[in-house]
Parts: structure tokens; sequence; C-alpha cells
């Protein structure tokens, strides 16, 4: 393993699976699956397990992001919409854009996560699925 922090991986693991810093490098260069990952990084069976928990680890501390195809790709703050969040007596709500246009419709179980007013991050894929909250 050519990973410049092996010996950091080393003191705190038993079987040392390769540093987040090593796996950015591999995936800046072009997005990857993790089945790509395990045969580009020449990985053991013990290994595997761990590994695949820190690629959860760097997805949920926004390092990594992973499509539905299990792609991962660098984290990027692309697509990310701000707006003010608009509630309706009857349980769903609205996202009133900054930059203006259609407002974005949120369900009743998105509005438990936010009050009237806060601002928000969210990506929207398409006008025809809700938007995911990403920031209050």
């Amino acid at each position: 393993m050519s990973d410049p922090h092996y010996d950091r991986e080393a003191e705190k693991y038993e079987s040392p699976i390769p540093s987040r810093e090593h796996i950015l490098s591999f995936i800046q260069q072009k997005p990857k699956t993790k089945s790509q990952l395990f045969e580009l990084l020449s990985l053991e069976d013990v290994q595997k397990k761990a590994f695949e928990r820190r690629l959860r680890a760097m997805v949920r501390d926004k390092q990594l992001s992973c499509n539905k195809n299990g792609v991962y790709r660098p984290y990027s703050n692309r697509g990310l919409i701000t707006g003010t969040v608009i509630a309706n007596p009857k349980g769903f709500g609205f996202v009133a854009l900054d930059k203006g246009g259609k407002d974005l419709r949120l369900s009743n179980q998105q509005m438990k996560l936010v009050f009237h007013g806060d601002k928000i991050k969210a990506v929207s894929y398409t006008h025809l699925t809700l938007p995911t909250i990403y920031s209050v």
C-alpha cells in the first residue's frame, strides 16, 4: 500500500485501511465504485468491512458523495440552493428561493425538521421530486 499516512493508520488498526487522504487522491482523478476501490487499493477481505465504514463516514462528513449507483466522488456544494421556509397550516410547506423562481414544496415529514422562517440549504434534483434538506 502506498498510502503516505500508513503509519498513522497502523497505530489505530490491527489491519490498517487506506487513509481518508489516500482515498480522496484516487477518487479526485475519476469517480469510482466501492468494488473499483477495493481492486485499486488491493484490499484484503479482512479490511473491506472497515473500509466500507470509512467510506460511509466520509460521506457523512461531506468529504465524499455517493449517488444511487454507488459511485463515490468528492463532495461538492454545487446544486445546493438556499431559501426561507414558509409553513402552511395543513402541515406541508415551501422553500422561497433566495435567487427567486418557483418555490419548492416540502412534505409534512420534511416540515418536522424545520420551522417557518428558517433559512435552509437544499438540493432539488428535478421539479417532480421533493428537495433534500441539507442544513438549517
